[in-house]
Protein backbone atom coordinates (compact mmCIF):
# COMPACT_ATOMS: atom_id res chain seq x y z
CA UNK A 1 0.00 0.00 0.00
CA UNK A 2 2.92 2.57 0.91
CA UNK A 3 5.02 1.80 -2.25
CA UNK A 4 1.46 1.88 -4.16
CA UNK A 5 1.02 5.76 -2.91
CA UNK A 6 4.32 6.41 -3.35
CA UNK A 7 4.44 5.14 -6.91
CA UNK A 8 1.22 7.21 -7.49
CA UNK A 9 2.62 10.23 -5.90
CA UNK A 10 5.48 10.18 -8.14
CA UNK A 11 3.59 9.63 -11.21
CA UNK A 12 1.67 12.72 -10.56
CA UNK A 13 4.15 15.00 -9.52
CA UNK A 14 5.88 13.90 -13.57
CA UNK A 15 2.81 14.21 -14.66
CA UNK A 16 3.03 18.15 -13.77
CA UNK A 17 6.27 18.81 -14.34
CA UNK A 18 6.21 17.28 -18.57
CA UNK A 19 2.58 18.64 -19.02
CA UNK A 20 3.35 22.39 -19.36
CA UNK A 21 6.65 21.12 -21.67
CA UNK A 22 5.23 18.97 -24.01
CA UNK A 23 1.94 21.66 -24.19
CA UNK A 24 4.34 24.12 -25.25
CA UNK A 25 6.24 21.70 -27.48
CA UNK A 26 2.85 20.79 -29.31
CA UNK A 27 2.24 24.58 -29.66
CA UNK A 28 5.49 25.51 -31.10
CA UNK A 29 4.80 22.80 -34.28
CA UNK A 30 2.25 23.25 -36.98
CA UNK A 31 1.39 20.36 -37.75
CA UNK A 32 1.44 17.25 -35.49
CA UNK A 33 2.15 14.03 -36.86
CA UNK A 34 0.67 12.43 -33.35
CA UNK A 35 -3.07 13.37 -34.60
CA UNK A 36 -5.30 10.82 -35.39
CA UNK A 37 -6.49 7.04 -34.61
CA UNK A 38 -4.16 4.63 -33.19
CA UNK A 39 -3.90 0.75 -32.04
CA UNK A 40 -1.65 -0.41 -29.47
CA UNK A 41 -0.67 -4.35 -28.73
CA UNK A 42 1.95 -5.21 -25.66
CA UNK A 43 2.65 -8.10 -23.60
CA UNK A 44 4.83 -9.12 -21.01
CA UNK A 45 5.16 -9.33 -17.23
CA UNK A 46 3.03 -8.85 -14.24
CA UNK A 47 4.14 -8.51 -10.80
CA UNK A 48 1.48 -9.05 -7.90
CA UNK A 49 1.61 -8.19 -4.31
CA UNK A 50 -1.20 -9.92 -2.19
CA UNK A 51 -2.86 -8.35 0.54
CA UNK A 52 -0.22 -5.38 1.12
CA UNK A 53 -0.59 -3.60 4.37
CA UNK A 54 1.17 -1.46 6.98
CA UNK A 55 1.72 -2.98 10.13
CA UNK A 56 0.31 -6.82 9.41
CA UNK A 57 1.39 -7.51 5.94
CA UNK A 58 1.62 -10.80 4.23
CA UNK A 59 2.68 -9.33 1.41
CA UNK A 60 2.95 -12.58 -0.75
CA UNK A 61 4.37 -12.56 -4.45
CA UNK A 62 4.03 -14.02 -7.41
CA UNK A 63 4.14 -13.47 -11.14
CA UNK A 64 2.44 -14.34 -14.32
CA UNK A 65 2.26 -13.24 -17.68
CA UNK A 66 0.70 -9.97 -18.95
CA UNK A 67 -1.09 -8.77 -22.24
CA UNK A 68 -2.58 -5.53 -23.18
CA UNK A 69 -4.88 -4.60 -26.43
CA UNK A 70 -6.06 -0.62 -26.55
CA UNK A 71 -7.17 1.76 -29.42
CA UNK A 72 -7.03 5.77 -28.59
CA UNK A 73 -7.75 8.95 -30.57
CA UNK A 74 -4.67 11.08 -29.89
CA UNK A 75 -5.52 15.33 -30.46
CA UNK A 76 -1.49 16.34 -30.56
CA UNK A 77 -0.03 16.08 -27.31
CA UNK A 78 -3.10 14.48 -24.99
CA UNK A 79 -5.34 11.11 -26.56
CA UNK A 80 -8.20 9.67 -25.48
CA UNK A 81 -7.87 5.47 -25.04
CA UNK A 82 -9.44 2.13 -24.31
CA UNK A 83 -7.56 -0.89 -22.87
CA UNK A 84 -8.29 -4.75 -22.21
CA UNK A 85 -5.72 -5.79 -19.69
CA UNK A 86 -5.25 -9.42 -19.18
CA UNK A 87 -2.56 -9.96 -16.16
CA UNK A 88 -2.52 -12.79 -16.13
CA UNK A 89 -2.97 -15.83 -13.01
CA UNK A 90 -0.41 -15.98 -10.31
CA UNK A 91 -0.48 -18.51 -8.02
CA UNK A 92 0.98 -17.41 -3.99
CA UNK A 93 2.36 -20.52 -2.09
CA UNK A 94 0.94 -21.62 1.72
CA UNK A 95 2.34 -20.03 4.47
CA UNK A 96 1.83 -19.25 8.27
CA UNK A 97 -1.55 -17.53 8.15
CA UNK A 98 -2.89 -19.49 5.39
CA UNK A 99 -2.96 -21.94 2.32
CA UNK A 100 -1.85 -21.44 -1.26
CA UNK A 101 -3.93 -18.93 -3.38
CA UNK A 102 -4.12 -17.18 -6.65
CA UNK A 103 -5.21 -14.32 -8.30
CA UNK A 104 -5.92 -13.54 -11.58
CA UNK A 105 -7.08 -9.90 -12.82
CA UNK A 106 -8.54 -8.32 -16.20
CA UNK A 107 -9.81 -4.75 -16.86
CA UNK A 108 -11.35 -3.32 -19.17
CA UNK A 109 -9.67 0.75 -18.89
CA UNK A 110 -11.22 4.20 -20.25
CA UNK A 111 -8.54 6.65 -19.84
CA UNK A 112 -6.65 9.94 -21.18
CA UNK A 113 -2.91 9.94 -22.22
CA UNK A 114 0.07 12.70 -22.45
CA UNK A 115 2.88 12.56 -24.72
CA UNK A 116 6.11 14.50 -24.68
CA UNK A 117 8.96 13.84 -27.80
CA UNK A 118 12.42 14.67 -27.07
CA UNK A 119 14.57 14.78 -30.15
CA UNK A 120 13.13 12.59 -33.38
CA UNK A 121 12.57 9.47 -31.76
CA UNK A 122 12.11 9.34 -28.11
CA UNK A 123 8.68 10.13 -26.55
CA UNK A 124 7.05 9.29 -23.12
CA UNK A 125 3.59 8.62 -22.50
CA UNK A 126 2.14 9.38 -19.08
CA UNK A 127 -1.32 7.25 -18.53
CA UNK A 128 -4.41 7.96 -15.95
CA UNK A 129 -7.75 6.22 -16.53
CA UNK A 130 -10.78 4.27 -14.76
CA UNK A 131 -10.61 0.50 -14.50
CA UNK A 132 -13.23 -1.93 -14.89
CA UNK A 133 -11.73 -4.96 -13.03
CA UNK A 134 -12.31 -8.59 -12.40
CA UNK A 135 -10.23 -9.89 -9.78
CA UNK A 136 -10.28 -13.52 -9.24
CA UNK A 137 -8.86 -15.68 -6.48
CA UNK A 138 -9.80 -18.27 -4.70
CA UNK A 139 -12.61 -16.64 -3.15
CA UNK A 140 -14.35 -16.38 -5.91
CA UNK A 141 -14.82 -13.36 -8.32
CA UNK A 142 -15.34 -9.50 -7.68
CA UNK A 143 -16.14 -6.80 -9.93
CA UNK A 144 -15.21 -3.25 -9.19
CA UNK A 145 -13.77 0.22 -10.88
CA UNK A 146 -10.58 1.43 -10.19
CA UNK A 147 -8.38 3.78 -10.68
CA UNK A 148 -4.96 2.82 -12.43
CA UNK A 149 -2.10 4.78 -14.16
CA UNK A 150 0.71 3.89 -16.57
CA UNK A 151 4.12 5.39 -18.19
CA UNK A 152 5.31 4.28 -20.74
CA UNK A 153 8.77 5.31 -22.66
CA UNK A 154 8.78 5.16 -26.91
CA UNK A 155 11.37 4.52 -29.31
CA UNK A 156 9.12 5.61 -32.84
CA UNK A 157 10.71 3.59 -35.56
CA UNK A 158 8.74 5.45 -38.14
CA UNK A 159 6.44 8.41 -38.18
CA UNK A 160 3.14 6.37 -37.77
CA UNK A 161 4.96 3.52 -35.44
CA UNK A 162 6.72 3.51 -31.96
CA UNK A 163 8.12 0.63 -30.07
CA UNK A 164 7.28 1.21 -26.24
CA UNK A 165 8.12 -0.26 -23.34
CA UNK A 166 5.45 0.10 -20.54
CA UNK A 167 4.78 -0.03 -16.77
CA UNK A 168 1.47 0.31 -15.26
CA UNK A 169 -0.02 0.13 -11.51
CA UNK A 170 -3.53 -1.34 -10.76
CA UNK A 171 -4.87 -2.70 -7.38
CA UNK A 172 -8.28 -4.88 -6.61
CA UNK A 173 -10.00 -6.57 -4.22
CA UNK A 174 -11.07 -10.18 -4.66
CA UNK A 175 -14.71 -12.15 -3.52
CA UNK A 176 -12.56 -12.78 -0.40
CA UNK A 177 -11.45 -9.18 0.62
CA UNK A 178 -8.22 -10.06 -0.32
CA UNK A 179 -6.38 -6.73 -1.91
CA UNK A 180 -3.91 -7.33 -4.52
CA UNK A 181 -1.42 -4.57 -6.73
CA UNK A 182 -0.25 -5.44 -10.16
CA UNK A 183 2.20 -4.31 -11.77
CA UNK A 184 2.35 -4.86 -15.59
CA UNK A 185 5.42 -4.34 -17.17
CA UNK A 186 5.03 -4.74 -21.04
CA UNK A 187 6.74 -3.91 -24.28
CA UNK A 188 4.47 -3.18 -27.12
CA UNK A 189 3.67 -1.82 -30.30
CA UNK A 190 1.93 1.34 -31.23
CA UNK A 191 0.58 2.06 -35.00
CA UNK A 192 -0.87 5.37 -36.22
CA UNK A 193 -3.29 5.09 -39.07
Amino acid sequence: MIRFKQATLAFAAALAVAAPQAQAQAQASETDSRIGWYGDFAVGGTRYESEPGFVLCRCRKGSATALKVGAGYRFGVSAVEAWYMDLGKANFGADYWGPATSAHMRAAVLGGAWSARWGRYVEATWRVGAAFVNATGDGGSQHDVRATGGFSLGWRTTETSTLELGFDILSARDASGARTDAVPVTLGFRQRF
